[in-house]
């Protein structure tokens, strides 16, 4: 006999072909990147009013057959589950965004291509191989933040630097010796052609103002810090004005920035990623914890409040965990699908990028609006309190929650990665979108 929640996933799988219009689409999954000047991909939300599980996750589909096929697959086992029915099941609807604002993703390859098996944690991939590699080097943290994204990112991809007192206050050391150039606000600028300047974002407006004017070459910027600016405190997207100037200024070729605050086709976001000083400590417990099995659905991690998180909603509270240690936090992340990963005084967090390194999908109550161009489908997005509740109570049964999974591309956590992106940034033209379908 045919379990109930199986034949209204069935028919949901229908109105999925029919809501995109496609109905015998391949069953392989691959990475979504869209051609020059045009495509789209659906935005993965969450809609708390209509019923039904609807799989729609860009880039990585579940067709009718296949996602058929997976619940016949799943029956024999999850035969006694509970159902989800009604107004408590939860639909992720597709929505278009415009080509500059998609993720920027290599097209698919052994390294990226996204899997929907929930134990599928195994197979060492190159994140994997840089942690294990680093772990043993003679100077395990300069090596990992050279190689691993973290908040001092920015850093280590720039070849100039503008108001970084935190390098120097921090004493952070790349790999070859070489130092930041750094840039005055008046006088010479020792720029040359096709130059990556990393602008601290309290220093951005500063910037602006005595240092753009005088620029005569192309140049590309990396905008971030490990600490939150001044003007970030009490305001949300402080720098839009600045860096809608900045962009318009010819010169610049393109921007990446940590917490992204503009769409722009010379625009990209940047991950905050893993904290500097305990990065260390966090690719110990990766190392450990990253391959064990998933036993849960959701992980509800511990968070707290205060005036300067505007990011995270008081109502986001009662959906906190209780307190763990970071191994034990660590541990739980890498053994759960999905992990609740509010924003904070940024919309950018640390433990957003744990639950990537971990291979579980964050949920957050960020805007995709926004931050898609940063996770992709790579993020639940519970962008209200009744949106959060529907997937809590689609989690509830445990089979809805691993055909709602998918690995996330942890491609995005390597340095390496975002260099050559980063010199794909300084050869494109002006005005045209980073290709990024090809391999490096």
């Amino acid at each position: 006999m045919v379990a109930s929640w199986q034949l209204a996933a069935l028919m949901l799988s229908s109105s999925f072909a029919v809501a995109f219009g496609k109905t015998n689409e391949v069953t392989q999954v691959s990475l979504f990147c869209p051609k020059e000047g045009g495509g789209t991909a659906p935005n993965t939300q969450i809609d708390s009013q209509a019923s039904g599980l609807l799989m729609s996750r860009g880039d990585t589909m579940l067709t009718k057959q296949s996602f058929a096929s997976k619940l016949d697959k799943q029956t024999l086992e999850e035969e006694g589950d509970a159902t989800v029915s009604g107004a408590n099941q939860t639909v992720l609807t597709g929505q278009s965004q415009p080509p500059s604002t998609q993720r920027p993703l290599k097209c698919a390859n052994e390294s990226t291509t996204r899997s929907s098996n929930t134990n599928a944690n195994t197979h060492e991939d190159a994140f994997d191989k840089v942690v294990r590699a680093c772990l043993v080097a003679a100077r395990p943290q300069q090596c990992l933040m050279s190689q691993i994204m973290t908040d001092a990112a920015p850093f280590y991809l720039a070849d100039y630097d503008f108001g970084g007192s935190e390098a120097r206050k921090y004493r952070w050391e790349r790999p070859d010796g070489n130092r930041l150039v750094p840039l005055q606000r008046h006088g010479a600028l020792p720029l040359r052609n096709g130059s990556v300047i990393h602008v601290q974002t309290s220093a951005l407006e500063d910037f602006r103002k005595h240092v753009l004017p005088r620029v005569r070459v192309r140049v590309v910027l990396i905008v971030g810090m490990s600490r939150i600016a001044m003007n970030q405190y009490f305001k949300r997207f402080a720098n839009v004005r600045c860096l809608k100037e900045i962009v318009s200024n010819s010169w610049v070729v393109h921007v990446f920035m940590q917490n992204p605050e503009l769409h722009h086709v010379d625009y990209t976001a940047l991950p905050y990623g893993l904290f500097w000083r305990s990065i260390v400590y966090a690719a110990s417990h990766l190392s450990t914890f990253s391959k064990l099995e998933k036993t849960e659905t959701w992980y509800g991690s511990y968070v707290s409040y205060s005036a300067h998180r505007i990011w995270r909603p008081r109502w986001w509270l009662q959906f906190s965990g209780k307190h763990k240690t970071y191994e034990q936090h660590i541990k739980s992340t890498c053994t759960t699908l999905f992990v609740g990963t509010p924003g904070g005084d940024r919309p950018d967090t640390y433990r957003t990028w744990e639950a990537i390194a971990c291979n579980a999908l964050p949920v957050s109550n960020i805007k995709s609006s926004m931050y898609r161009q940063l996770y992709g489908d790579d993020m639940v997005y519970t962008e209200t309190e009744s949106d959060l509740r529907s997937l809590l109570k689609m989690f509830e049964n445990r089979t809805a929650g691993d055909a709602a999974y998918h690995k996330p591309v942890r491609q995005v956590l390597l340095t390496s990665w975002w260099q050559w992106l980063v010199a794909k940034a300084v050869q494109k033209n002006k005005g045209s979108p980073l290709q990024t379908c090809e391999e490096h």
